[in-house]
């Protein structure tokens, strides 16, 4: 990549491109995994068939044309041996490229390409080409190592050729070399690398497919740094081809005549070198840089923050830039040979101000020998020497010709949060000044020139967990940063959202249509929603799940086509999506190629010749999108995969239970079988792991007696995430899962743990909460990361001996815990009052508790009844005692409760005239259903629990 500057005059094109190192490259991807998500858009797991091959290479040829030194230390091989100057004597004379011989012998090839490849065919094609075909040796190459192509078919074919360019001709073509030509121009001329990789793809059905991938690259003459030949006398005499030198005191140098036209140049023409890589590409398990997208210079993030995450995001401490100063000697301003310079690296923002200013990050500048220099009280820079001293008698200087400068910048981690906000990006773009004393401008000020990219300073941010490990798409531009972990099986980020987290309920009535009296509720796409139905749960749909970063459809191993299932198979259809397949032989020898342990690769289940298990680090997840952003991600994942098939209705993982729209109870895989016992991940050194896992929960807990011994408990482990079966009554203690009052968000007890299910109520409520289980998908998601969090470099919680698990408030078939203030719902048995005859038909009425009857003096004709009775008094005329009997209390208030299914809310309301539009009348047997108990309980703002406590009257 090459970057434009002010300045074009006497521009040598063929200079700068190998200053940058172009290169282009075009290699397929290919891949040992046969995975799931081969043919998905984003993955964070490399499915490519074809290792970096030609860079390999390429950068072999390259080092045999460049590499000049012979056994005796002279530079008498490579390009060196082609060179022939005009006259050979000291000073300025042009030299030549003999094309009536080869840079190197068949032997010298031959030993740049072992042990790892076999040369065969080498041929001289004239004019300085050769050509021939590598042969990979199998056990020594460990680039070929793809499981997808057969490696006894693999070569390579490289060609290398000479061909020119006049830099002073605007189109930059290059040229095949006239016929019959015997030498040309040095400078103009460059040797073209072809490397053309071909071989058999080896498809799923065993059909083979002829593929080939090839790669080019330049090699300048001007890219040697020097030959050693003798005149004529046997004198030793250093032949530059650059036409460059440091200084020659005993005037031993041949400097090649480099110079083109230049009238009217300006001095400093600045390029800057494509050196940072900002992408990477995942080769055999072997990170890999896909240099073909380098850039000038960029902030580089360290650690997978969610694109709308409040944390701080980690970045690289420093930022590094590569410039390429062109110093012409003979420009506008005057001759100098040398000149003494002064740079200057800026960020400018769009109001061109320079914000490392702003920042106050120090920069270090070091010149293509490695020397580090520092600025002076006098603008320029002297080197440093090993005490941190300045060496006043070597300042910085720019010879005639290309000069390197890197410079690196310190204390970038405030400015590339900043620049690389993922709410406010900002542009900015790098810019290098160079200024020098020994020339003046028309006003007799030093002459200031600077190069600025045409491209800003590049954020690269992490796309996967630990994404400093692995290659391909583990990194990338902001604007394109997934909303999840590209290796993420279940959405973390989502688990971020707050205001979603404290939803009881997911999502309104009104947004599903109960077309079946089914439970089990299905979507489909429609307008840019999900419209949501609910469906006969023994129906087989498409399942829409959770993995490798993104909502997909369950798919079978090796199928591009969605896999249906009933309802009551979702969660297992999901979690296969982690099922693969790799060659035996490929698998064990890529993992012993790093370093890596293959001793218990023979415990995994084969078919074949192939390993075929469910990888435990890669499993998918039966849960659903909550929030619009959320739903919004899932609906363009889905689209660009399936297209029009979302159109149709597929399984989500929501039900309706009383009248409610909640999640599915993630359910724990409790099965323990030889292919469900395996993980196959990258360590964050970046090495293939092998990791059994036999446990089940039950190394953990106890399992329950029977169906009346059933509580429940939460994981959060890579193999067993989610709510298991266990015993109420366990032989350790456990800390139990809440819901705060205060603000409805989930928590886990401290201190209040228990080997007792029993003790939940009691437990919650001493810390502020409520003994009750999620009922919405991001509120699951956020207690399974309560249980055990993914911390900062993997997908799933870190392996321990003993994974942490708590009590969650289900027993005996998912029904709901009624404990605590939920076990009162405010029932009270009446005792001490007696309720009248008027009250006892009034089932699930509830009365104010003050005194249901009241004791009143007999009515007169009650008396007169009673005296004309038999057991009258016969004592006349004595004083009677006044008697009394029980009446109605006038002032009792009947009272009942109504449920809005809108509203969300249970609202008490007088007899008369009794639940309004659109409520239903709740009796005992209502509240206590899941989720009528729990809004009853934190809806109590809704009553006026100040003077009332409602009693059931008896039936």
């Amino acid at each position: 990549m090459i970057w434009n500057v002010q300045s074009n005059k006497g521009f040598s094109i063929i200079e700068s491109l190998i200053a940058v190192g172009i290169v282009a490259v075009s290699i397929l991807a290919v891949g040992a995994i046969v995975g799931q998500y081969s043919g998905m858009a984003k993955t964070s797991v490399a499915k490519q068939e074809l290792p970096g091959i030609n860079t390999d290479v390429l950068n072999r040829t390259r080092m045999v044309l460049l590499d000049t030194k012979d056994d005796s230390g002279r530079s008498t091989k490579g390009i060196c041996t082609l060179l022939e100057p005009r006259e050979i004597k000291p000073g300025i004379i042009p030299v030549d490229l003999v094309l009536t011989k080869t840079a190197a012998t068949q032997a010298d090839w031959k030993a740049a390409y072992a042990p790892e490849w076999s040369l065969s065919g080498f041929k001289a094609v004239g004019r300085g080409g050769v050509q021939f075909t590598l042969n990979p040796v199998i056990g020594k190459n460990t680039l070929v190592t793809s499981s997808a192509i057969d490696p006894k078919s693999l070569h390579v074919d490289v060609v290398v050729s000479v061909r020119t360019m006049d830099p002073e001709d605007s189109s930059g073509v290059f040229a095949m070399l006239p016929t019959g030509a015997q030498r040309v121009d040095a400078k103009k001329a460059s040797f073209m690398l072809e490397a053309t990789t071909r071989y058999d793809k080896i498809l799923e059905n065993g059909a083979r497919e002829a593929k080939e991938s090839q790669s080019k690259d330049l090699v300048s003459v001007l890219d040697v740094g020097s030959c050693d030949i003798r005149d004529s006398s046997g004198r030793a005499l250093v032949l530059s081809p650059a036409g460059t030198g440091v200084g020659d005191p005993e005037g031993r140098t041949i400097y090649n005549n480099t110079e083109f036209k230049e009238v009217g140049t300006n001095a400093f023409e600045i390029t800057m070198s494509a050196m940072e890589v900002v992408q990477g590409k995942y080769i055999s398990g072997r990170l890999s840089a896909d240099r073909t997208k380098n850039v000038v210079s960029a902030c580089t993030e360290t650690r997978y923050r969610c694109p709308k995450t409040r944390e701080t995001r980690s970045f690289r401490p420093f930022i590094n830039l590569t410039a390429n100063v062109n110093y012409y000697s003979r420009n506008m301003y005057g001759y100098r040979e040398r000149a003494r310079i002064s740079p200057k690296l800026q960020f400018l923002d769009e109001q061109g101000n320079d914000i490392l200013a702003r920042y106050g990050a120090p920069i270090n500048y070091t010149n293509r020998a490695g020397i580090n220099y520092r600025q002076h009280s006098d603008k320029l820079f002297y080197p440093l020497n090993e005490q941190g001293q300045m060496d006043f008698s070597a300042p910085m200087t720019a010879a005639d010709g290309n000069n390197r400068i890197l410079a690196s910048v310190s204390n970038v981690q405030n400015m590339c949060r900043d620049v690389c906000s993922t709410t406010n990006p900002k542009s900015v773009k790098p810019e290098l000044r160079m200024s020098t004393p020994d020339l003046l401008d028309s006003e007799k000020k030093w002459v200031d020139e600077s190069g600025v990219a045409s491209m800003p300073l590049h954020c690269t941010m992490c796309f996967i967990k630990g994404c400093t490990r692995m290659g391909l798409e583990t990194f990338g531009p902001v604007e394109e940063m997934p909303p999840e972990p590209l290796d993420a099986q279940i959405p973390e980020c989502a688990a971020q959202n707050e205001d979603e987290g404290r939803k009881i309920l997911p999502f309104a009535e009104e947004n599903v249509s109960t077309s079946s009296p089914s439970s089990c509720i299905a979507a489909s796409v429609s307008n840019g929603k999900l419209v949501y139905r609910t469906r006969n749960c023994n129906d087989t749909l498409p399942v829409m799940c959770f993995a490798f970063g993104q909502y997909t459809f369950a798919k079978d191993l090796g199928s591009k086509n969605p896999r249906t299932a009933r309802y009551d198979e979702a969660q297992t259809v999901c979690r296969n999506l982690g099922r693969e397949s790799h060659l035996v032989e490929v698998l064990r020898e890529g993992i012993a190629q790093q370093a890596g342990s293959v001793e218990n690769l023979n415990r995994i289940p084969t078919s074949g010749n192939r390993y075929a298990f469910l990888n435990l680090a890669k499993v998918g997840s039966f849960v659903s999108p909550q929030g619009d952003s959320e739903q919004v991600d899932a609906i363009n994942e889905l689209r660009k995969e399936f297209g029009s098939q979302v159109r149709n209705d597929f399984w989500v993982a929501l039900k309706m239970e009383n009248g409610a729209v909640i999640a599915e109870v993630p359910r724990a895989a409790t099965s323990n079988g030889d292919d469900e016992q395996h993980m196959l991940y990258y360590n964050p050194s970046g090495v293939q792991t092998h990791t059994i896992i036999s446990t089940t929960p039950y190394s953990f807990v106890k399992s329950p007696h029977d169906a009346n011994d059933t509580a429940y408990a939460l994981f959060n482990h890579v193999k067993f995430r989610g709510v298991v079966p266990v015993s109420k009554n366990q032989m350790h203690s456990m800390e139990f899962l809440c819901l705060r009052k205060s603000n409805k968000s989930f928590f886990i007890t401290s201190g209040r743990a228990s080997d007792s299910f029993s003790r939940g109520g009691e437990a919650c409520e001493a810390q502020g909460g409520l003994f009750v289980a999620p009922h919405s998908p991001t509120a699951w998601l956020q207690a399974m990361l309560l249980v055990d969090d993914h911390g900062n470099y993997f997908p799933f919680p870190e392996l321990n001996g003993n994974p942490p698990h708590v009590w969650v408030a289900f027993e005996n078939g998912y029904a709901p815990a009624i404990q605590g203030e939920l076990a009162a719902l405010g029932f009270r048995k009446v005792t001490t009052e007696v309720l009248s005859n008027s009250l006892v038909d009034r089932n699930g009425s509830f009365i104010e508790v003050k005194q249901t009857q009241m004791q009143v003096e007999k009515p007169a004709e009650e008396e007169k009844k009673d005296s004309s009775g038999a057991g009258a008094n016969p004592q006349t005329g004595a004083p009677k005692e006044p008697e009394y009997i029980w009446v109605d209390n006038p002032n009792v208030k009947i009272k009942v409760a109504c449920y809005s299914m809108k509203e969300k809310a249970i609202h008490i309301r007088a007899e008369a005239p009794g639940c309004e539009e659109g409520e239903t009348r709740l009796l005992e047997s209502d509240l206590r259903k899941p989720i009528i108990s729990m809004l009853w309980v934190l809806n109590k703002g809704n009553f006026n629990l100040g003077s009332l406590d409602f009693i059931k009257v008896k039936p």
